[in-house]
């Protein structure tokens, strides 16, 4: 605060000037700040308790030669510096609430300075706090890392490091980190439609209406083919519009040496059915088919032939109705 005494006149009286003298040493005693006695010049230490509503400085420092101190800044206004700097390497005890600043660029805390023994050291605040290398919290078992890349997190039993995700990673929005410290894709929405069995599509959830799994009935229906080892279980569909010979299923022969047939037929022409099982095999250059177990609820109405047509067996029907569908559930055995 500013305190206004007069100036004392060439014509003033004497009892003028000792009042002009005393409120001089009102002003001294009671708001000037003291220091004591230092030889080096620009230096004062002050003993007491130093306040202000605004404190400004180049570079505010606090040491101390006996291997402690006490620092407790307690503001609801302005810390200003450009540098506050702790200059002992180890300091014992950094009481609770030591920062409150609403000022940018308030604090660089150089490597290593900090060692806490009290338990309530809780609140270090400003809008622009930076140390230089790593910050650790704990002892030398259980302990946090933190420093520019990463978090580490240890214990007695185990070590855990959180790093930033990739760009890839973040902007795929399906990546979390996983307890053994790295970030794992784990598809949030399955793929496909309900009853859709799931399936890795190129590192990615797929699902196709040919293989589907209901809960109720507990059925999986696989549209097409199912491999067990080096057998091939396939089910096959056929319409014929006329009476001709066609090819109802074929197989490279270097790949399978037998097939065995469970054929349906149904006349759409009329109320006829005809049931066949067929065994083929070839030699490579011939095969060899019997047809036995056939039964039909009207008349027979379809024969089967095979031969061996650019490396591969196939199987014949002919039809006698004009219009027939035909079901095959089918058997492959390999080579």
């Amino acid at each position: 605060m500013t305190v206004n005494i007069a100036n004392t006149g060439l014509t003033n009286t004497f009892d003028y000037w000792r009042s002009r003298t005393n409120e001089l040493a009102y002003a001294m005693s009671q708001y000037a700040v003291t220091t004591d006695s230092n030889t080096a010049t620009g230096n004062a230490a002050i003993t007491g308790t130093f306040t202000a509503d605004a404190l400004v400085a180049n570079t505010l420092t606090f040491s101390s030669t006996n291997g402690s101190i006490n620092v407790n800044i307690i503001t609801t206004s302005n810390i200003s510096t450009n540098n506050l700097t702790v200059s002992t390497g180890s300091i014992a005890n950094l009481s609770s609430n030591i920062f409150s600043s609403n000022t940018g660029n308030v604090v660089t805390l150089s490597s290593n300075i900090i060692n806490s023994n009290t338990a309530n050291l809780t609140v270090i605040s400003s809008n622009d706090g930076t140390f230089a290398s790593y910050v650790t919290v704990g002892n030398s078992t259980v302990n946090a890392v933190v420093n520019s890349t990463s978090i580490r997190v240890s214990n007695s039993t185990i070590n855990i490091t959180l790093t930033s995700p990739t760009l890839s990673q973040s902007s795929n929005g399906q990546y979390f980190f996983n307890a053994n410290g790295t970030w794992t894709l784990v598809p949030i929405n399955a793929s496909g439609s309900n009853t859709q069995v799931q399936f890795n599509d190129s590192n990615a959830y797929s699902g196709s209406a040919g293989f589907t799994f209901d809960k109720t009935s507990n059925t999986v229906t696989v549209a097409n083919s199912i491999i067990i080892g080096t057998t091939l279980n396939q089910y096959i569909t056929l319409t014929t519009t006329g009476t001709s010979t066609v090819a109802l299923d074929q197989f490279a022969t270097a790949s399978y040496r037998s097939a065995e047939y469970i054929i349906s037929i149904k006349d759409n022409t009329s109320n006829n059915y005809q049931l066949s099982k067929i065994l083929l095999i070839h030699d490579g250059g011939t095969s060899y088919i019997t047809e036995y177990g056939a039964i039909w609820t009207n008349t027979n109405i379809a024969t089967f032939t095979s031969n061996i047509q650019s490396s591969n067996a196939v199987l014949y029907v002919t039809p006698t109705p004009t219009n027939t569908t035909i079901r095959i559930q089918k058997i492959n055995i390999a080579v």
